[in-house]
C-alpha cells in the first residue's frame, strides 16, 4: 500500500506515527501529513468538576485525597501496571475502561498494597458512557503508555483542566509542554 504509485498522501495522527511510517515503510516526507485528532470542547471542559464531591464519595475517596485518573482499554499497552506501581502512598487511582485481564491488574493493586481488605486506593470502575465525572474527580491524568499513536484521552483530560503525565511513546504527548509549578 505505501509503495503504490497511486499513493497521494499518508495522513498520520501524530508526528510519532509519521516518523514510524517513514522509518518502517520508506514513505517520502512530501507524502506524509500530520493531522491531530480533535475533541468536543463543549463537552470536555473544566466544568466537569461539578460532580467532583459526589463522584469521590461514591468511590469512597476522601475529598482531600490526591486522585489520579487513567482512561483506556488495553491496559498492558497503555501502562496501567506502571501507574499502579508508581501510585504514591495515600493517593488514589481511578481506572476507567475495560480489559480482558482486569483481574490481573486488580491483583497487582493488591500485591502493591494499594488495595487491601481495609482500603481501596485503585478504583476499577469499568467502561463508562460518560467519563467526564471521573476527570472531574481527579487532580491529574496519568497515561504511562508503551505505545499510543495519539490518545484522545490526553486532549480530553487537558480540556477538563487536568495536568497530564504520559510518556514519549504517546503521540498526543507532542502537544504537551513540560512545566513544574
Amino acid at each position: 500500500m505505501f509503495a503504490s504509485t497511486r499513493l497521494k498522501r499518508v495522513i498520520c495522527i501524530s508526528n510519532m506515527v509519521r516518523e514510524d511510517v517513514q522509518h518502517f515503510y520508506g514513505v517520502p516526507d512530501a507524502k506524509v501529513v500530520t493531522i491531530y485528532n480533535g475533541i468536543d470542547l463543549a463537552a470536555f471542559s473544566p466544568d466537569c468538576v461539578v460532580n467532583r464531591q459526589e463522584c469521590r464519595q461514591n468511590l469512597g475517596i476522601p475529598q482531600d485525597a490526591l486522585v489520579y485518573v487513567f482512561v483506556g482499554s488495553g491496559f498492558k499497552r497503555k501502562g496501567l501496571e506502571t501507574a499502579i506501581r508508581a501510585l504514591p502512598p495515600e493517593a488514589h487511582l481511578i481506572v476507567v475502561g475495560k480489559d480482558k485481564e482486569t483481574a490481573r491488574f486488580q491483583k497487582i493493586a493488591a500485591e502493591t498494597g494499594a488495595n487491601t481488605e481495609q482500603s481501596q486506593r485503585v478504583h476499577f470502575v469499568g467502561p463508562q458512557k460518560d467519563v467526564r465525572p471521573y476527570y472531574g474527580a481527579a487532580d491529574a491524568f496519568v497515561f504511562p503508555t508503551i505505545y499510543e499513536p495519539f490518545g484522545s484521552v490526553v486532549l480530553e483530560a487537558m480540556a477538563c483542566g487536568l495536568p497530564v503525565i504520559t510518556t514519549d511513546r504517546c503521540g498526543a504527548g507532542e502537544i504537551l509542554t513540560q512545566s513544574v509549578d
